[in-house]
């Protein structure tokens, strides 16, 4: 198996889940961001974190690349719990997120 391979079929290679602390071959294991319903001013995104791992919640605009900028929150450290954050919405009636994991 390869690092390209995607050994559980969950729509992650295998390096993605090495990376992103999740089991390679758990189809049920595996980084989801989940955008919840927008309150007033900001959107609430969650994700399952993991032990050992820091993450870069980012927003766009536009989706274009150069326009991603990091969250208000900055990277937060993994603790192997379920992470929630808040996001101000800047006014605008639609954003992209996406989330960056890091390793040590």
């Amino acid at each position: 198996q390869s690092g390209n391979d995607d050994s559980d079929g969950d729509g992650q290679t295998n390096r993605q889940e090495y990376v992103y602390g999740t089991l390679p071959n758990d189809r049920e294991s595996k980084l989801s961001l989940l955008v919840l319903a927008g309150g007033v001013g900001s959107h609430t995104l969650r994700w399952q974190s993991e032990t050992g791992r820091r993450y870069r919640l980012q927003v766009s605009p536009t989706l274009r690349t150069g326009s991603w900028v990091d969250s208000p929150a900055g990277p937060r450290q993994g603790t192997g719990a379920l992470m929630i954050e808040a996001v101000p919405d800047g006014g605008l009636p639609s954003r992209g997120f996406r989330l960056l994991v890091e390793m040590p």
